[in-house]
């Protein structure tokens, strides 16, 4: 009996679900070692203290030099107020314009060079005493002297205009006196004025004084 024809060998056929196990595999994540990063570090995003520090400690360094040079013009019209006051003084005599003013600024410049004024001498005597110990003009010293006589002997200053001449020779005995001294006695003599605290005891100033 014959045998029925062969149908072949069976076809096996494979599931498309399974994937191959030989095919490429996927690609690997890089890592950040791998790569540059993008999102800004520590270091970066905070600033460096280091300027920052050294700015402010200069700054706190530095001094203000306001408060100095404030006790700096104090002491400086601290030295200077005695020359201010007496050159007040002085200009108030010469405003006045009289014998007695002229003689008073005369008294003053002979205490703010040391030179005693005392109330027993004499004009004429005091006069002599300028001239012989401290370079005053003999001539403008004998007017005064003249003049300063006169006024304590009369009611009126004399003939018109004489209170003006007599503070006139007065400035220039000053003048003249103050010219003849060291740099550094002028300097003293103008700086502090002893005249200040020191009055002359003659009836004369002591009138002119209360006036």
């Amino acid at each position: 009996m014959a045998k029925p024809p062969s149908l072949g060998t069976a076809t096996r056929f494979q599931s498309s679900t399974t994937s191959p196990t030989d095919g490429p595999t996927a690609a690997a994540t890089p890592t950040s070692s791998g790569a540059p990063s993008t999102a800004p570090t520590d270091s970066a995003a905070a600033p460096a203290d280091g300027p920052t520090s050294d700015a402010a400690g200069t700054g706190a360094a530095l001094l203000d030099p306001r408060p100095v040079l404030a006790v700096l013009a104090a002491v400086i019209v601290a030295l200077a107020l005695p020359a201010l006051l007496a050159g007040a003084r002085r200009l108030l005599l010469r405003r006045r314009a009289t014998t007695a003013a002229a003689w008073r600024l005369l008294q003053d410049t002979a205490i703010d060079a040391g030179i005693t004024v005392s109330s027993a001498q004499t004009p004429r005597a005091f006069g002599a005493l300028l001239v012989a110990t401290a370079s005053a003009p003999a001539e403008a010293v004998a007017r005064l002297v003249t003049a300063v006589e006169h006024a304590n002997y009369a009611a009126d200053e004399g003939a018109a205009g004489a209170g003006a001449r007599a503070m006139a020779d007065a400035v220039g005995i000053r003048a003249a006196m103050l010219s003849a001294m060291t740099p550094g006695r002028r300097a003293r003599v103008i700086a502090l004025p002893l005249s200040l605290i020191a009055h002359p005891g003659s009836a004369l100033a002591d009138r002119d004084t209360s006036a």
